[in-house]
């Protein structure tokens, strides 16, 4: 796989590959990569490195984001960039075509949130008698940990016992499931407690015994059998929100209650300290959770001098 000599071809996949075996990413980022590859030559047919021009980026980008967004380029580019860049500093490429392609013009919208009195519509739907959506008890927990953490899907459902300190009110967010890599200890917030230990104590009645320390927190499979897997998955948090979503006629998700948290808490005017809930490197990364208030911008807008 070292030579590029015209008597044998580099494949796309294999560069792939050595990319990989040369780097230590995560398991999703890892998917990230290999998506990329997959959908460029399943768009394009180009297999070989050699035969990857400006030209045909630049064909590609039109394609992808006329078909999805100018964003799904954008992170396919990247990825692509980032390992032609890589096989360049190893002299198995002279070119990096994706460094030469810009990347897609992107419209920044407001990010989605959702309104606290729908929250509440959700929690009053999975604690009353109608609810179907098993074990409702624990989906309302769910929700009400997404909202008094900020957490992400992936983040929560790597939440393990051993990671619980109900006696100091926190939990450690391990590195591995933290998208910065870095370990976060975030705070049991004095609403969520109750039902914490609620669920730990439905746990234990449901085992017969203390958890181990390694079993899952939130593991809606324990509690209802038709949930396949073992342990609460992304894609079923997702399906909940989905259901849940169908069932109030408006959209909830755990990223628009990641949002909605943001904007919340950025009326404390202390954004290092939504910073470092969110878990975000850069400060610029927190602004764009934040929405303004309306409110607060009329009542600026009454300080200008009346014309």
């Amino acid at each position: 796989m070292q030579t590029t000599s015209k008597d044998v071809s580099l494949r796309l996949q294999d560069l792939l590959e050595s990319f990989l075996y040369a780097k230590l990413h995560s398991p999703e980022t890892v998917k990230s990569y290999e998506q990329a590859v997959r959908i460029w030559v399943s768009d394009t047919d180009i297999l070989n490195v050699e035969d990857i021009t400006v030209d045909a980026v630049l064909k590609w980008r039109k394609n992808v984001v006329e078909r999805s967004s100018a964003q799904t380029f954008n992170k396919y580019r990247r990825h692509l960039r980032a390992i032609f860049s890589w096989a360049i500093k190893q002299g198995l490429v002279h070119k990096n075509p994706f460094s030469e392609v810009e990347a897609a013009p992107v419209l920044h919208r407001r990010k989605k949130s959702v309104a606290t009195d729908l929250l509440k519509e959700a929690l009053d739907y999975l604690e009353s008698n109608d609810c179907t959506l098993e074990p409702c008890w624990l989906w309302a927990t769910i929700i009400r940990t997404f909202f008094y953490t900020g957490m992400r899907r992936r983040q929560l459902v790597s939440l393990n016992w051993r990671d619980v300190d109900l006696k100091n009110s926190t939990w450690t967010i391990r590195a591995e499931y933290s998208k910065t890599r870095r370990e976060l200890v975030l705070p049991i917030a004095p609403a969520l407690k109750p039902h914490i230990f609620r669920l730990k104590d439905e746990t234990e009645r449901k085992i017969g015994g203390i958890p181990d320390r390694n079993m899952q927190v939130f593991c809606a499979p324990l509690f209802n059998p038709r949930l396949k897997q073992g342990r609460l998955t992304e894609e079923q948090i997702s399906d909940f929100f989905r259901r849940i979503s169908e069932k109030l006629s408006e959209p909830i998700s755990a990223h628009k209650i990641r949002h909605t948290v943001a904007t919340l808490l950025a009326s404390s005017n202390n954004i290092r300290v939504v910073q470092d809930l969110l878990g975000h490197v850069s400060i610029h990364t927190t602004m764009q959770y934040i929405h303004p208030d309306i409110s607060e911008l009329r009542r600026l807008l009454t300080t200008l001098p009346t014309l």
